[in-house]
């Protein structure tokens, strides 16, 4: 990597992995909006992490290779292994960034969420992690997801990738090669998706499920989700039971340490750590390497700002408009510019861990990693979109590293659960019988059924896919109690 013309001052470096695409092959240096960006070229043949945070000041030489002692020769530490980036030209070490998970096969893809570790960006202006996060780009107007500066149409693409994938697809995790025959109890790589059998207790084949060219309609067919969340909820106890969801859960880091606590929920998108995680700290390699978790005390704190967030914001009618900002203009007021500059989770995200209290990202926020709007590049037509804060607050140079906790690694762990909507109902019914010379009642009765809408047409020669009879798909009758009236009065 050639770096020879890049000495322009850190205000040109703060927020480099929410702003651009480092690991872009060649791009010229020359910002239509940004006054005081140096001008030169940068060739990357591996993402020059370190290279990019040396102006906040960074701490040298981090990660560093006596970080990486314990970890084995499997793969880890050679160019491209298991998605990492080597870049060994500009340091004194060999110097190993761990900033994409690559897809394994024992496991494959596990959720669409997942997919934040794609570099979907084609260009330097691009974020380096577009999708599942939904920063204001830098270059558009908050209120819209394109604008055209010097020429160049620039496109909010973080937006517009998770409007095009969040709805309309999703991960069965149903093996793709090898032996497969589908029943109730066979465990799948992501074990919420439950294989579900049809009403008359029948699966389809093998191959209808993994190769025909309806396979992902059949499987969807074919799947329930255990434990679906709707994200419109505003229950603090349920968003708290939803990111605990993962307690005592770890995987083997390769330094052969759990990856974290098992009193922590690791909620993260990164599946194959080099180091166990350890205390948050932005000088330390854990920082580039480990996986993020959640303790008790930041699930309550993060728990209460979702719901806040959700009231705020909803409700919500796709998952994308749970996921995206809002399109809104800017504002004069904080909560409302936080609306249009990022989404939900990282609103919520962003608001706990500068809150005072010592929890989530909130080391990120601390002395010369804080990006304030005097650090930023300056930008006059967006300079809220520089910092990622509202006018007056100051956000991280190191929004984006695998030790900031991000919504999009939220997701990757949380969006196979996440719904807007729900198809199991809870309904009551009441009768009773009257006299019918007095009108008087004689007896009263209440009773609660539970239901649930399966993906089986009422008319069984109807399609199982799309149907198109009059009456679409069958409810099941899960479970049905009668109720006293203390129940319900």
């Amino acid at each position: 990597m050639d770096t020879s013309s890049i000495n322009a001052l850190g205000a040109n470096r703060p927020r480099s992995l929410a702003r651009h695409n480092l690991a872009v092959k060649d791009y010229q240096l020359v910002d239509p909006l940004v006054s005081n960006m140096s001008t030169g070229r940068v060739h990357a043949d591996s993402i020059p992490t370190e290279n990019w945070f040396n102006g906040a000041p960074f701490p040298a030489g981090i990660p560093a290779d006596t970080d990486y002692a314990s970890v084995s020769a499997n793969g880890y530490d050679t160019l491209g292994g298991y998605g990492l980036f080597e870049n060994s030209s500009n340091f004194t070490q060999s110097t190993v960034y761990p900033l994409y998970d690559s897809v394994r096969s024992e496991t494959g893809l596990l959720s669409v969420g997942f997919l934040k570790n794609v570099n979907f960006s084609q260009f330097y202006w691009q974020p380096s992690f577009p999708f599942g996060n939904s920063e204001a780009h830098t270059h558009v107007h908050r209120n819209n997801i394109k604008a055209e500066h010097g020429g160049s149409v620039y496109t909010d693409l973080s937006y517009l990738l998770n409007e095009s994938l969040f709805d309309r697809f999703f991960v069965s995790t149903i093996p793709q090669g090898g032996a497969f025959t589908p029943r109730s109890d066979f465990v799948l790589p992501n074990t919420r998706n439950r294989l579900t059998a049809r009403i008359d207790g029948s699966f389809p084949s093998d191959s209808s499920m993994r190769s025909s060219v309806t396979g992902f309609q059949e499987a969807a067919a074919n799947l329930t989700v255990d434990g679906g969340f709707n994200v419109n909820s505003t229950s603090v106890d349920a968003w708290r039971m939803l990111l605990a969801s993962f307690i005592g859960e770890s995987v083997t880091a390769g330094d052969g340490a759990p990856s974290n606590l098992v009193v922590n929920s690791p909620v993260t998108s990164k599946l194959y750590p080099l180091l166990s995680e350890g205390t948050v700290d932005p000088s330390s390699a854990r920082a580039w390497s480990a996986l993020r978790s959640l303790t008790p005390s930041e699930i309550n704190l993060l728990a209460e700002a979702i719901v806040e967030e959700v009231k705020r914001r909803g409700p919500f009618l796709s998952l994308s408009d749970f996921v995206n900002r809002r399109l809104i203009p800017d504002a004069t007021n904080a909560e409302v510019d936080f609306l249009g500059l990022k989404g939900t989770l990282q609103a919520a995200l962003d608001k706990v861990s500068t809150s005072g209290a010592s929890v989530l990202n909130e080391p990120f926020y601390e002395g010369s990693l804080r990006a304030s709007p005097a650090d930023v590049p300056l930008n006059a037509s967006y300079p809220e979109h520089e910092s990622g804060m509202p006018s007056g607050l100051s956000g991280s140079r190191m929004f984006g590293v695998p030790g900031f906790l991000t919504q999009a690694d939220l997701l990757a762990a949380l969006s196979p659960l996440m719904t807007v909507r729900g198809d199991t109902f809870t309904i009551r019914a009441y009768g009773e019988s009257s006299d019918q010379v007095t009108n008087s009642i004689q007896a009263r009765a209440w009773c609660e059924v539970v239901v649930q809408r399966v993906a089986e047409p009422v008319d069984v020669s109807d399609s199982i896919i799309q149907p198109a009879g009059d009456f679409g798909r069958l409810y099941r009758v899960l479970s049905i109690r009668w109720l006293s009236e203390d129940e319900v009065i």
